[in-house]
């Protein structure tokens, strides 16, 4: 059950990303409403990263996005990554399939020699599962105010989570 992981860049991928998004928006924390839905993907596309797992068929199993810098700042302060959406199908949840794309997202950040020193995660606060993940390797560091309630903010290095990548792989 792996994943082929792939970073959108083409329309094809864009419109798999986005019909994915679609369907399985009611698996998020809260379940997000179609207009808010259509303001992330708009944002994401134009401003963000999309990272998208893709099944033995090539259909979507899963998706990460993120942007370098933070929206609050207008993308700003390029030494953050901020990962705003993962969204991955029930079946992937209990697989390695979360930390081969974390991965894939630590190696790209890495080659595009950026200046990312820091990496934040959002959890809202009724994500007992969200919350427990990221909580194996960052740290929560704030609460926010988000669209719909509460967000625990997590952060960590992008040195420690790298060596946190490389530790899973050892016992993995």
């Amino acid at each position: 059950m792996a994943l082929t992981l792939i970073k959108c860049n083409e329309d094809h991928e864009y419109e798999q990303f986005i019909r994915f998004f679609l369907k399985y928006r009611d698996q998020m924390t809260p379940p997000y409403p179609l207009t808010y839905t259509l303001q992330l993907i708009s944002t994401q596309v134009s401003k963000g990263h999309i990272i998208m797992g893709l099944d033995e068929e090539g259909e979507p199993g899963g998706i990460v996005t993120y942007y370098y810098g933070n929206p609050d700042n207008d993308f700003q302060d390029r030494e953050s990554l901020l990962v705003e959406i993962l969204l991955i199908k029930k079946e992937y949840r209990k697989t390695t399939a979360f930390f081969q794309g974390l991965e894939y997202l630590i190696n790209g950040v890495t080659e595009a020699d950026c200046s990312v020193s820091q990496v934040f995660f959002y959890a809202h606060a009724d994500s007992a599962y969200l919350r427990r993940l990221y909580s194996k390797f960052a740290n929560p560091v704030a609460k926010r105010e988000g669209e719909f309630g509460e967000l625990d903010v997590y952060s960590t290095s992008l040195e420690a989570l790298s060596a946190f990548i490389r530790s899973f792989h050892r016992h993995s």
